[in-house]
């Protein structure tokens, strides 16, 4: 190359320590200087290091398009402002703002480039999130005009109405346990109407569905998934659930909720970089009205002005490497979507705690969270894991020692549980107590196909399974009346050992059968706390202990059971038409709508006549 042009050194002394990449290229696009700046940023310690180098030797993937405007600026001799992209050394993407003339010696020859680009990186990040905000704002509006179009609502709707009138009528202000009803009530009617709002919607849009999610269970994946990620860093991950929260459910878009929950780790990880051994705990409890996950960490803290900006809502952009890193849109977001909220504990140096708050639903009648074992039952074991049947000795071996009546009977095989049962009496069949695996590997019967061959009491069956998450298995289980508990939460269960009952012997003032837990703990709540009263969510458990009541026992039930996506094959006036033939005469069916026919044992009560289920302790005693 021809000796430096003295424009070139003018440059160099000049432009040495401005801020912006300053640099200058010959014509076959090499550099052959870089400013202090420009070198500092792509971590560099002289030019020496950079001459003879080409943009492909740096950022190979963006080089074409950088060298392009090289050329053009070259070949058409005018200067040039365009945006360029480099992938740094250290792994970041930046955007920039490139503007190039060409360079010409002292009888005007073009000889080469003189750029300078300023990094526009936060400008270009704030572009994208005004423009998702714009988006996000856009459909929130699109749905609320949809909103506006609901009009009458169907047969569902009627219990969380009731329980809407019920506080109306009976407070002048709101407290805790009806704010609780309400937001409940409120859930379901959302739920309702979004599901008459969806043929309104973009048949090409992927918003994803709310559904119940079991949180302990979902915590325990995520952790274990985490564990996984982040096995070469010396970081202990851990877990802590109060007793009572084991088996509490939130309702949420299941995706969402676990990009929310892995941000947060995420952040935790982040955070402990520079720890010898780093802490992160997930914790769960519950109160009356929320279900509240927390995440601590032991990391360097959150400063307070990140923290104002996060509970304020206003969007980041700080590094992951301070910590925090971006991810609290999406929490966010989610939090909004679903009535939660979230606090922020934080000390600089010590550690951060993040809990989010959100709303507890009922527990769904599929789910076991309790075993109720009587004293002189047989407890059977069925699953092809020997580790589950260590677990389950480990487990009953402490609640079984004062309890010697009690036996246990452990299966691999699904037949062998099917042969051993239907050898059994009347009387020994009638005691077991069948704990069933799902899938049973290279065996011909799955767990359900088992438990329906035996034949026993489905309030005695359980299926245990780490499928309860599949809707198919969880839907044909519900329908059974099999109850199932998740195989991460054998250790949690809680098991109660009681006595069996004498026929027609146990006294209450009356048995409520209805699929809507909602609504039937709310009246009770309300109305009949003094009373002694035995509550059934599916008709099928109830018929397993139909003979424990006295035949003019009152019995309330709902007009139409549901599962979470089907109704069961048995409804309130096939249940009437049961417990008639039995003998049971003081039967009521609570019901959204009028029957077709009259039955003469069986007395019909609308569910919006308030004055009925608030007076269901006074029907039959005119």
């Amino acid at each position: 190359m021809k000796e430096k042009p003295g424009i070139i050194s003018y440059l160099e002394s000049y432009a040495e320590f401005l801020p912006g990449l300053i640099y200058w290229k010959d014509k076959s696009s090499i550099y052959r200087w870089l400013n202090k700046f420009a070198l500092e940023t792509i971590m560099l310690k002289s030019s020496d290091e950079i001459v003879g180098k080409s943009d492909f030797d740096l950022w190979p993937e963006y080089a074409n398009e950088i060298v392009s405007h090289d050329l053009k600026v070259m070949q058409t001799g005018m200067p040039l402002q365009t945006e360029e992209v480099l992938n740094l050394p250290n792994g970041k993407i930046k955007y920039y703002t490139a503007v190039k003339v060409p360079l010409r010696d002292e009888s005007g020859e073009i000889i080469g480039i003189i750029g300078n680009s300023v990094d526009i990186t936060d400008t270009k990040e704030m572009e994208k999130l005004v423009q998702q905000n714009q988006i996000y704002q856009a459909k929130v509006e699109e749905q609320e005009t949809f909103k506006s179009l609901v009009g009458q609502m169907i047969h569902d709707i009627q219990s969380p109405l009731s329980s809407l009138r019920t506080i109306v009528q009976s407070t002048t202000g709101i407290p805790e346990n009806d704010r609780i009803a309400l937001r409940n009530a409120a859930i379901s009617i959302s739920d309702i109407t979004s599901q008459l709002l969806n043929k309104y919607k973009d048949p090409n849009a992927m918003d994803e569905k709310k559904q119940l999610i079991l949180v302990s269970s979902f915590i325990l994946q995520v952790l274990s998934e985490k564990r996984i990620e982040y096995k070469n860093n010396n970081i202990h991950f851990d877990y802590r659930f109060n007793p009572n929260a084991y088996f509490s459910f939130v309702k949420i878009e299941p995706s969402s909720f676990r990009r929310m929950l892995s941000n947060l780790i995420n952040n935790s990880v982040d955070a402990l970089e520079d720890k010898a051994k780093g802490n992160v705990l997930l914790s769960v409890k519950i109160d009356p009205e929320y279900v509240i996950i927390s995440i601590d960490d032991n990391g360097k803290g959150m400063p307070k002005e990140v923290i104002d900006k996060i509970t304020n809502n206003i969007k980041i952009t700080q590094d992951k490497k301070e910590g925090h890193g971006l991810g609290f849109s999406q929490i966010q977001d989610t939090l909004n979507k679903n009535m939660g909220k979230l606090k922020i504990y934080s000390e600089q140096g010590f550690g951060t705690k993040i809990s989010l708050y959100l709303p507890k639903m009922n527990t769904p009648n599929w789910i076991a969270d309790k075993l109720a074992i009587n004293s002189d039952d047989t407890v059977v074991i069925l699953d092809d894991d020997s580790s589950i049947h260590a677990a389950w000795d480990a487990k009953l071996a402490i609640v079984f020692k004062h309890h010697s009546n009690i036996t246990i009977k452990h299966f691999f095989e699904g037949q062998q549980v099917i042969d051993f049962i239907n050898t059994l009496s009347a009387k020994d069949k009638r005691r077991v107590y069948l704990l069933s695996d799902y899938e049973l590997l290279n065996q011909e019967k799955n767990g359900l196909q088992v438990i329906a061959e035996v034949n026993i009491a489905k309030s005695k069956s359980i299926l245990v399974t780490s499928h309860h998450e599949n809707d198919t298995t969880r839907i044909k289980a519900s329908q059974m009346g099999i109850a199932i508990l998740p195989k991460n939460l054998v250790y949690a269960i809680p098991i109660k050992i009681g006595k069996k009952v004498k026929p027609h012997s146990k006294k209450v003032d009356f048995v409520w059968v209805d699929d809507d837990k909602g609504f039937i703990n709310q009246i009770i709540g309300k109305y009949y706390q003094h009373l002694k009263i035995d509550t059934f969510y599916d008709p099928i458990s109830f018929q397993d202990y139909i003979d424990d009541y006295p035949l003019n026992t009152k019995i309330i039930l709902d007009n139409h059971y549901f599962t979470e996506n089907s109704a069961y094959p048995m409804d309130g006036v096939m249940l009437a038409e049961k417990l008639h033939e039995k003998g049971f005469t003081n039967l009521y069916l609570l019901s959204g709508e009028e029957l077709p026919i009259k039955l003469d044992y069986l007395t019909v009560i609308l569910k919006n006549d308030d004055e009925k289920v608030k007076s269901l302790d006074k029907l039959g005693n005119e």
